[in-house]
């Protein structure tokens, strides 16, 4: 990653590229722009390199986490599971 490197959003990113935000999302999603998702309302972040490596149509050296190999970084929190009426009165419990 240069130092003027910038990590830009979906729209801006479109914006440079002159196509659709879905389209962006797409390639992201396919491995062809390399980028990290942090959260589903978080989004994609693609670094301004990889935009320009796009706009001079090199191939993609790896997809995903902005050049490690493998699928995109997916920075996710699940819930915890919630208990069921079984659970609460532990197993085998005399109903």
């Amino acid at each position: 990653m240069n130092q003027e490197d910038q990590a830009l959003k979906v729209p801006e990113v479109a914006q440079r590229l002159r196509v659709s935000a879905e389209t962006v999302r797409r390639w992201l999603r396919d491995g062809d722009l390399r980028g990290v998702r942090f959260s589903d309302r978080g989004g994609w972040r693609v670094l301004s390199s990889e935009v320009e490596r796009k706009l001079r149509g090199e191939p993609s050296q790896g997809q995903g986490d902005l050049g490690k190999a493998g699928p995109a970084l997916l920075v996710k929190r699940t819930p915890a599971p919630l208990p069921t009426p079984w659970s609460q009165h532990g197993a085998g419990a005399a109903l």
